[in-house]
């Protein structure tokens, strides 16, 4: 396999969401891995994305909608389809384990350009000549 030269991958940090998802038959508590900030990072916006077939879960509590809620099932992972998903709920972040796995960094490698690109000064705006100063 060879190696892929000018191709950089962009970091992007993640959070986790606690969440609750429902299917016909399954409720589903755990945390949402999504984006910390910019495109897609809001709740509503990522569940509602349409080149997503899967959602990840993880430290997932799974019970089924008929039974008892102390009948549960613990995983430390799951995916789950994004087409049986019927409901999207956020809780409050202290009702999941907060266990997270680890936020996925850059590697240095991939951290350095982003890192120059953010060092770049921003040219200064132009100043305005002055108003009154006795030249005509």
């Amino acid at each position: 396999m060879g190696v892929r030269r000018g191709c950089t991958v962009a970091a992007v940090d993640l959070r986790h969401e606690p969440v609750t998802l429902e299917t016909d038959r399954y409720r589903i508590e755990g945390l949402l891995t999504l984006p910390r900030e910019g495109y897609r990072s809001r709740l509503s916006d990522f569940v509602n994305q349409r080149d997503r077939e899967f959602f990840s879960i993880s430290n997932a509590k799974i019970s089924t909608l008929d039974t008892p809620p102390d009948q549960t099932m613990e995983v430390p992972f799951i995916m789950v389809a994004r087409h049986h998903v019927h409901l999207v709920t956020p809780q409050a972040p202290d009702a999941v384990s907060e266990q997270a796995p680890p936020p996925v960094q850059a590697s240095a490698a991939e951290q350095a350009p982003l890192e120059a690109q953010a060092e770049t000064p921003e040219p200064a705006p132009a100043e305005a000549p002055a108003e009154g100063n006795g030249t005509q």
